[in-house]
C-alpha cells in the first residue's frame, strides 16, 4: 500500500470521505476525524501555523457573513465577540472582560469594543 492509499483508506474508514464530518461526540472532525489530542501529540509546528492561518480567514469570514452566507449587517466588536464565544447572540461578561484585557494589551482603547467592526 502506498502512503496516498493509506491516507485515502483512513478518510473512507473514518468519515466516508466527507470533509464536513464530526464524530466521537464532536471530539473528532473533518475527513480524517482527527482529535485535538491526536494533533497535539503528532502535528508538526507547521501544521499548527497552517491551522492558525485557516482559522484566521474563517474568523474574518465570520465578521463579514452570516452562517447562511448572506452578508452580515454591521455589528460591534462586543456583539461579534459574544456571538463568536457562544454561537448565538448573548452577553457573557467574563468573555467581554477577556476581550477588553486583550484590547488593552494591544493598545486598543476600550471604547472600540462598542464600535462597528470594519
Amino acid at each position: 500500500m502506498t502512503r496516498a492509499q493509506f491516507v485515502n483508506m483512513i478518510a473512507v474508514a473514518e468519515s466516508d470521505d466527507q470533509v464536513k464530518a464530526f464524530g466521537d461526540s464532536w471530539r473528532a472532525s473533518g475527513r480524517f476525524q482527527m482529535h485535538m489530542e491526536w494533533r497535539a501529540d503528532y502535528w508538526p509546528a507547521w501544521g499548527w501555523e497552517a491551522l492558525a492561518l485557516i482559522d484566521r480567514y474563517a474568523l474574518e469570514h465570520f465578521v463579514m457573513f452570516n452562517r447562511d452566507g448572506t452578508k452580515r449587517p454591521p455589528a460591534t466588536a462586543r456583539a461579534l465577540a459574544d456571538l463568536y464565544n457562544l454561537g448565538h447572540p448573548a452577553a457573557d461578561p467574563k468573555y467581554d472582560l477577556r476581550c477588553l484585557m486583550a484590547m488593552e494589551s494591544m493598545g486598543i482603547t476600550q471604547d472600540e469594543f462598542d464600535k462597528i467592526v470594519e
